[in-house]
């Protein structure tokens, strides 16, 4: 029965599909938010993308979450805040993006549509 086990397990891993790390982060890098997607689905979407890609203890997979969530934000008055962020976390964008949710509507398309620094930074 041990016997049985082992060969039965070598003859699994022979034909599991293997993952190539480099095509899971090509995939984890080119996932974007869709237009109906809200911060935090944009976030699951990036967890989910982020498993396969072994990142490591001097690049960890919230490293590179929060990086791609930059890149890819759609929503310029969260990217612009963000970006003066010091310690810039998962948490940390989540808490904003909620803050900015609840202020008037007036006060968010200002902040995105006159913000000077904004648009230096990221255009």
């Amino acid at each position: 029965n041990d016997l049985y086990d082992k060969t039965r397990e070598i003859v699994l891993d022979n034909y599991r599909p293997s993952t190539s790390v480099v095509v899971e982060r090509m995939r984890f890098r080119a996932c974007t938010p869709s237009l109906t997607d809200t911060h935090q689905q944009f976030i699951e979407k990036l967890r989910r993308k982020a498993q396969h890609c072994k990142f490591n203890e001097g690049y960890s997979e919230e490293d590179a979450i929060v990086e791609q969530f930059m890149d890819k934000c759609l929503w310029g008055n969260l990217k612009s805040r963000l970006a003066f962020e010091p310690s810039l976390t998962i948490k940390k964008i989540l808490e904003v993006a909620e803050t900015i949710k609840q202020e008037p509507l007036t006060r968010r398309s200002d902040y995105t549509y006159h913000n000077p620094v904004s648009e230096r930074l990221f255009c």
